[in-house]
């Protein structure tokens, strides 16, 4: 799911942002012929076709044609490729992929070794989302400045919530989950620690040798049991904006 995320995005923002976003001046400022309603009218044609009318998540590249054709309204695309190609959303891609890694425990010895690691991961993907968020604040605050024709508007709605709006809701619900999976795995790991004299280990399975250690241990795999399941639901929906899936 997220190893998608990361690949839609490379995939269509792999050329800079940056020298998109100069070049898209450059041609306004050259300017064109072209009347207003035909720029319009252009602009909306490519959001509507390479955007809103494509399952998941696409930030197509515009051509320099396409880029004269929108007049003006080149400098509104600017918005969802700066956003979509921010590192934050990059990197949360890849975050996401490496708290699944480093839950996916095949050993309880493993777990104990790889604690640090899961912590590390788990702020990582919090700093992530707060930088998100931020970014995302900005974005809207972007939008809602921009002055559009209603026609225009109503796509450029669609397409910002379609690159934009939904993603993110679809990592903020899924990010806390995961979070909440890496805290729980670590802490279960420091509780088997300061309880070996208590606990009995063999490969994935632990077990406690009194009725409260049993307690305590059933206690962690209840919990990540019940989140795993509200992960894999998460990551569905995750995919299903992302990939159209």
């Amino acid at each position: 799911m997220s190893e998608a995320f990361a690949h839609v995005l490379t995939r269509s923002c792999g050329w800079r942002a940056a020298r998109l976003a100069a070049l898209l001046l450059c041609l306004v400022l050259a300017g064109c012929g072209d009347s207003e309603p035909d720029q319009r009218k252009a602009f909306i044609h490519f959001l509507q076709t390479f955007i809103v009318d494509k399952p998941g998540v696409h930030v197509p590249k515009p051509t320099d044609d396409d880029i004269k054709s929108f007049g003006p309204y080149a400098t509104h695309y600017t918005l969802i490729v700066n956003f979509t190609s921010n590192p934050e959303m990059i990197n949360i891609g890849a975050k996401m992929t490496e708290v699944t890694r480093t839950t996916d425990i095949h050993s309880i010895e493993q777990l104990l070794a790889h604690r640090a690691e899961i912590r590390a991961v788990s702020a990582d993907l919090d700093k992530l989302r707060d930088a998100m968020n931020r970014e995302f604040d900005k974005a809207t605050a972007a939008r809602g400045a921009l002055q559009q024709p209603d026609d225009l508007k109503a796509v450029f709605d669609k397409a910002f919530e379609r690159d934009v709006a939904a993603p993110v809701r679809g990592f903020n619900d899924a990010i806390p989950i995961a979070i909440a999976i890496a805290t729980t795995s670590a802490g279960l790991g420091d509780y088997i620690d300061s309880h070996r004299n208590r606990v009995e280990i063999s490969g994935t399975s632990v077990a406690g040798k009194d009725a409260q250690t049993n307690k305590d241990l059933n206690g962690f795999l209840k919990s990540l049991v019940t989140d795993g399941a509200r992960f894999h639901q998460a990551q569905q929906k995750l995919n299903a904006i992302l990939q159209g899936s």
